[in-house]
């Protein structure tokens, strides 16, 4: 798989653009608030912050028992494309 191919295959899947984005606006409030205000399932939600996690955009932290999802650069740096992402979508799909 090319790497183009790879942030292709984050960005499309279903979950990984508003995870991302909480986290970037700071609406990722944690696991389980995250599961109740998206009404996915916990073994989803794992699955795609561990893949988040293991390509490198996603740091897990724990402290004092509290887990804490964050974004690192190479996360921020995505987000910054999702946003263009946006612009061109509304730019040109928008309904005229």
């Amino acid at each position: 798989m090319s790497s183009i191919d790879k942030s292709a295959h984050i960005l499309g899947k279903k979950w990984s653009i508003k995870i991302i984005e909480g986290m970037a606006n700071g609406k990722f409030e944690g696991f389980n608030t995250f599961l109740r205000k998206e009404g996915l399932t916990a073994h989803i939600l794992a699955g795609e912050l561990k893949e988040l996690e293991d390509e490198g955009l996603v740091e897990k932290r724990i402290e004092g028992g509290i887990t804490e999802y964050i974004l690192t650069k190479k996360g921020a740096e995505l987000y910054n494309i999702v946003v263009e992402l946006k612009k061109w979508n509304d730019k040109w799909n928008s309904k005229s």
